[in-house]
């Protein structure tokens, strides 16, 4: 089986909801974060980036390669 987990982040220097519950912090801790999942057995990850603009989904692949280490 496999467990999927969808998960919303926010990424840094990004403007950021005040009640906002996404996973967030530097890219360390939002890889970290990530990673946790993966110690409870999640096999694939959702990830939902906010905000959804252009510069923001360049910026995700620094937490990819963050993630990566």
């Amino acid at each position: 089986m496999i467990k999927t987990v969808g998960v919303m982040v926010d990424l840094p220097n990004t403007p950021r909801k005040p009640d906002s519950t996404a996973l967030s912090g530097s890219y360390e801790e939002i890889a970290a974060g990530l990673r946790a999942y993966a110690a409870l057995g999640v096999s694939h990850l959702q990830l939902i980036i906010n905000p959804k603009l252009e510069k923001v989904q360049e910026q995700f692949g620094k937490l990819l390669k963050e993630y990566k280490t």
